[in-house]
């Protein structure tokens, strides 16, 4: 940071008026003794980036409890933290006053969440993780996935983000269980505000931050940006195959194909960079088990399913056997339906682009029960599924995020009835 050279001055002026003993007497030298000692513990903090590779904070064990059923945890759980593998069983949470039935427990679910404090129906609902975008500053009684954003713009400075970034990774090492680098990097949205996508310059990005997470806390999980599935492209666009940029036929903006892009991540040497690729199977109005290549799913394979494809993608064109995250996935509901009640969001430009993606609320709900029962049935490679999204946006707006949104739809409710062992509701 600017102010470390500053520090460090400061820490060795002071240092030879302690040696002299030159110190006044009584409350006076509490006070300068206890400013001696802040100032000299900022230099510490402030002395810049460590040599790569070089451990700055070890933790011998620290526990992450579940989304999911139990009461408030201590600030430091006992128990040894779970290894690392799809679905890892978490130590029992307060449930929702159950029913008389069996209750179902997703492991590998999760939620988007707008805002750094847990919210109670996350866990009533079955869910083990909340996925937030900033903060916590306390340990959830959920494990956490926390989001931060990456961007062609680190370009001329990626080793100082990627310092920055590990730094505040092992401040809140007791709080977070896993970091997400970037998001959707494929897009040119999300890549900087549309910049032309760059997976060699993503992987070196995630590769720095990778290794200087690692140094702090190598017991953290590093899961890499979720990619957009964007369909095929058949475009090339300076030597990038599957690209879209402006002024190519049917090209609105840049993108690249996700299957391209992954290809050149992992030609970059991004599996060394990763404990779990992300990535964002939407439905988009196809129904859950519907498979790639079928009729439900067309060409593009936009589908739950598409997953399998980048799975294939891995494993059998790079040999790269780790686990997917599924760090945003759902269906987006009707606003004109009887349960949603906004119709007149229905013309809005943010809802026109998905009317041939939308789904009745009931079928959003059984959509989203039937992802989470395939995956934990037929994809022991998988990691935790995130739902995009439970209270993620204003309600009273019109963007298509609120109507992603499962909160007070049958959804919300099917989930919490299952978590209870409960009667399942009906629609």
């Amino acid at each position: 940071m600017g102010c470390s050279g500053e520090a460090m001055e400061s820490s060795e002026e002071v240092a030879p008026r302690k040696r002299t003993s030159i110190w006044p007497s009584g409350w006076t030298s509490i006070v300068l003794c206890l400013m001696l000692c802040l100032v000299s513990l900022l230099a510490v903090r402030s002395s810049g980036p460590p040599d790569r590779g070089a451990v700055v904070f070890e933790w011998s064990h620290v526990v992450y409890l579940p989304l999911v059923y139990g009461g408030q945890p201590d600030a430091r759980p006992a128990t040894p933290r779970p290894t690392f593998t799809p679905g890892p069983t978490l130590s029992p949470q307060p449930t929702p006053t159950p029913c008389s039935g069996t209750p179902v427990r997703f492991e590998l679910g999760g939620a988007n969440y707008p805002v750094s404090w847990p919210d109670p129906a996350i866990g009533e609902m079955g869910l083990e993780w909340m996925k937030l975008f900033g903060g916590p500053d306390h340990r959830f009684p959920y494990r956490v996935l926390r989001r931060i954003d990456v961007n062609y713009r680190l370009a001329g400075s990626i080793d100082s983000v990627a310092f920055q970034i590990g730094r505040e990774a092992a401040e809140r090492a007791e709080y977070i269980d896993a970091w997400e680098i970037g998001n959707e990097v494929n897009l040119g949205a999300s890549f900087g505000w549309d910049a032309p996508p760059d997976a060699a310059l993503y992987t070196e990005m995630l590769c720095a931050t990778y290794e200087q997470i690692k140094a702090r806390y190598p017991e953290v999980i590093v899961v890499s940006a979720g990619l957009a599935p964007t369909g095929r492209v058949p475009a090339e666009w300076e030597g990038h195959k599957g690209y879209c940029a402006p002024g190519l036929d049917g090209c609105l903006g840049y993108y690249q194909d996700d299957h391209e892009f992954l290809r050149e991540m992992l030609d970059s040497g991004a599996a060394d960079c990763f404990d779990a690729l992300g990535y964002h199977p939407y439905g988009f109005g196809a129904p859950y088990d519907a498979a790639p290549g079928s009729a439900a799913c067309g060409g593009d394979n936009f589908c739950f399913r598409g997953v399998e494809e980048i799975r294939r993608i891995m494993v059998e064109e790079y040999g790269v056997d780790k686990p997917i995250w599924v760090t945003e996935f759902g269906w987006i509901v009707d606003p004109r339906a009887e349960e949603v009640g906004r119709p007149e969001c229905w013309d809005d430009p943010s809802i026109a682009q998905f009317h041939w993606q939308v789904v009745s609320p009931g079928e959003q709900a059984d959509n989203i029960r039937g992802a989470l029962q395939w995956a934990e049935d037929n994809y022991p490679w998988m990691g935790p599924m995130f739902l995009f999204n439970y209270g993620f946006y204003d309600s009273g707006s019109c963007n298509h995020m609120v109507f992603f949104d499962i909160q007070g739809l049958p959804a919300e409710a099917l989930l919490r009835a299952l978590a209870g062992g409960c009667p399942l509701p009906e629609w």
